[in-house]
C-alpha cells in the first residue's frame, strides 16, 4: 500500500484506494526491521495521519508476536522488544489521533498453540480467532 521512498519518506497510493469502504484496518509492524524504531515512528504518524484524513473509518490493529520457530513455547529474543517498542508507538500516535486500537497482540501472545512452525504464521485456527477478534471489535466499538 505505502512504499519508503529513497529520502526515507512514505510515498501513499491515491485516496481511490479507500473508495466506498466504511472500514479501514491498518498495520505495520512485522516488516522493516531493517529500519529504525525512530525512522519507523517518523513515518506510521505520517501513515496514520494520512489514513485519517481518507478513510471513512480508520482502525489501528497493533502487531502479533512472534515465537521461535519450531519451539513455539519461547518468544523470538531479538524481534519481541521491537515488536512491543512498536506496539507502543503506535497506540500513543493512535490515541493522539483518535483513531480506537485493536488489540490482537495479546490474545495471540497467549495463544502458542495457535501459531504454525515457523513461528510467525498461525493455523487455520490462528487465522479464525484473529477473524474472530476483528468481528467482535468492529461490532462493539465501531457498530
Amino acid at each position: 500500500m505505502s512504499a519508503l521512498t529513497t529520502s526515507g519518506k512514505l510515498s501513499f497510493p491515491s485516496s481511490s484506494l479507500f473508495a466506498g469502504r466504511a472500514i479501514v484496518v491498518f498495520n505495520n509492524g512485522l516488516h522493516g526491521f531493517d529500519i529504525s524504531e525512530d525512522i519507523y515512528a517518523e513515518n506510521l504518524l505520517d501513515a496514520l495521519g494520512h489514513l485519517k484524513k481518507r478513510a471513512a473509518r480508520l482502525v489501528w490493529r497493533n502487531s502479533t508476536p512472534m515465537r521461535v520457530a519450531n519451539d513455539l513455547s519461547k518468544r523470538d529474543p531479538e524481534r519481541t522488544p521491537r515488536i512491543l517498542e512498536r506496539n507502543r508507538l503506535a497506540s500513543a500516535f493512535a490515541a493522539e489521533l483518535g483513531v480506537p486500537e485493536l488489540d490482537l497482540h495479546s490474545p495471540m501472545d497467549a495463544r502458542p498453540d495457535l501459531f504454525s512452525p515457523d513461528g510467525v504464521h498461525y493455523t487455520q485456527d490462528g487465522q479464525k480467532l484473529q477473524a474472530e477478534l476483528i468481528v467482535d471489535f468492529i461490532d462493539g466499538k465501531l457498530a
